[in-house]
């Protein structure tokens, strides 16, 4: 029997502008090793979201909105394995593969 565990090797935030107008799209990538195979790693996706609440009383006053920004799991890409030698070399082809995820390869 082989029981695997997955350490979290490294954290990463990526921000990406789909128009240079717009907001960007802020993602959280966790990427984890296998401690049994190690170049096996397991990545996981959030996507932060951010809401506005306008008080109805306040609408007039600018500074009157309350921000929440929150992290949720991304079910478009959520978890998923791949391989590579490097750390480096993993979060290459994580990056490639949200780019391509989002429509945005060229």
């Amino acid at each position: 029997m082989a029981v695997h565990q997955f350490e979290l090797e490294q954290t990463i935030e990526v921000d990406i502008s789909p128009r240079a107008d717009g907001d960007p799209l802020k993602f959280r990538i966790e990427i984890f090793r296998d401690t049994l195979d190690t170049i096996k790693y397991r990545i996981r996706f959030f996507r932060y979201d951010q809401f506005r609440l306008y008080p109805i009383e306040m609408f007039a006053r600018q500074d009157a909105t309350v921000c929440v920004e929150f992290a949720t799991t991304d079910t478009f890409l959520d978890s998923w394995e791949t391989t590579g030698n490097t750390i480096g070399e993993v979060k290459k082809v994580v990056i490639e593969k949200l780019i391509k995820q989002l429509g945005l390869s060229g």
